[in-house]
């Protein structure tokens, strides 16, 4: 069992001022009968008071409260499966880490702002998988393909420049896996062997980097994706002019900026050529990061116009709704607690002839109620001749 709501279970707290208003009344009961003379007495005389009557309809209130405060927590158990159809195309990013990253000429800085395009495009894509390559020199799957956007977030917020075991700069090997895992080939089952993976009609590799790179080979990458049928687009960051490297305490604060051998300051300058090119080789596109928002309404665009087609089809478990066995019995005890009297009754039970046709109500016998009580019609047959007291028993009854 389980709670779909399990934060409205604090609406049981409603139980403890019931419990002391009643006690309340309990006590000032008593103290006015102290008032009025021996309590004794006056109980004696209210023979046809019934404390235990009293004590029953306090009871009733509160369980059917308690059932009602439950339903509303939404409980749920015992599990169904039903068959859920995906369909989409298949995304990994391929995210750069190298210090070049960390290059403000893009506010906040290269990395920041990468980031923030990946998570702003997560949030419109619908059913397709994602994955996750970081890299510099070598590269890393941070997250297989999942349709887990949230993990894919959980990784981009912890991501920062320096994280890599070496710097520089190897967009190839980023390409490789990225492809990798795309097809497939980065999975491996308990034995180490090849785990088969469906692929979606349609998959693409998104490169984001400032795109210098003097480690690897990134037009022979470019073409393992096209024999792969892999689209790549490639995000530019950065500008051509060029940007200083800034270098930060542990504690965050600017030490001072990236210097070469000769002390001379390292500029990092965006190659949009060499991304243009691997782009066009696979049919792909490039972008160019101008802005908030621009790369991610490129990306979707772009994926969105890709023919969606069906991944898998999975049984997912649903826990069905049990809340209305709840409901409906804390109903009908508050019903019964209202028309539960508090006096024994001396003739025809005619509260529980109410309780009856409150149910048959409730199941749809609604004729149940087209009579009208007999000691009704009685009392406004000595209201008419003008017997007020007789009218008044009736009445009360």
């Amino acid at each position: 069992m389980q709670f779909a709501q399990p934060q409205n279970l604090w609406s049981l707290l409603i139980l403890l001022p019931m419990l002391l208003a009643y006690g309340w009344w309990w006590r000032w009961k008593l103290r006015l009968m102290d008032r009025l003379g021996d309590r004794g007495l006056m109980l004696e005389m209210a023979h046809t008071q019934s404390a235990r009557r009293q004590i029953a309809r306090a009871v009733l209130a509160l369980l059917g409260t308690t059932l009602l405060c439950i339903a509303y927590a939404q409980p749920q158990w015992g599990q169904t499966n039903r068959p859920i159809k995906r369909t989409g195309v298949d995304v990994v990013f391929a995210l750069d880490l190298s210090s070049s990253m960390s290059a403000r000429d893009v506010a906040p800085n290269r990395l920041e702002a990468a980031k923030n395009e990946i998570e702003t495009t997560l949030e419109v894509l619908r059913g397709d998988r994602v994955g996750l390559v970081v890299f510099t020199a070598v590269s890393f799957v941070q997250t297989p393909l999942t349709t887990d956007y949230g993990a894919i977030r959980f990784y981009l917020d912890r991501l920062e420049p320096g994280q890599m075991p070496l710097g520089g700069t190897s967009l190839g090997r980023a390409v490789v896996d990225s492809v990798e895992l795309l097809t497939g080939k980065r999975l491996q089952d308990d034995e180490g062997g090849e785990v088969k993976m469906r692929r979606a009609k349609n998959q693409v590799v998104v490169l984001i980097t400032d795109g210098e790179d003097h480690e690897s080979d990134p037009h022979a990458a470019s073409q393992l994706a096209l024999t792969n049928n892999i689209k790549m687009v490639t995000v530019g960051f950065g500008s051509e002019q060029g940007e200083r490297i800034p270098i930060y305490r542990p504690d965050g604060s600017l030490s001072g900026y990236k210097r070469d051998r000769a002390g001379n300051e390292v500029l990092t300058r965006l190659d949009a050529t060499t991304l243009k090119t691997m782009a066009e080789a696979t049919g792909g596109a490039y972008v160019h990061y101008s802005g908030e928002h621009s790369v991610a309404n490129a990306l979707v665009d772009y994926i969105n116009a890709l023919e969606k087609t069906e991944i898998e089809t999975m049984l997912k478990e649903r826990y069905r709704e049990r809340f209305q066995f709840f409901a409906l019995p804390g109903v009908l005890l508050l019903l019964l607690s209202m028309l539960f009297g508090e006096r024994r009754p001396r003739r025809t039970p005619r509260r529980a002839i109410a309780l009856i046709g409150m149910l048959l109500l409730v199941s749809g016998c609604e004729r149940a109620f087209e009579d009208t009580l007999s000691s009704v019609d009685r009392g406004n047959a000595h209201i008419a001749a003008g017997e007020f007291e007789p009218a008044l028993e009736e009445y009360r009854e």
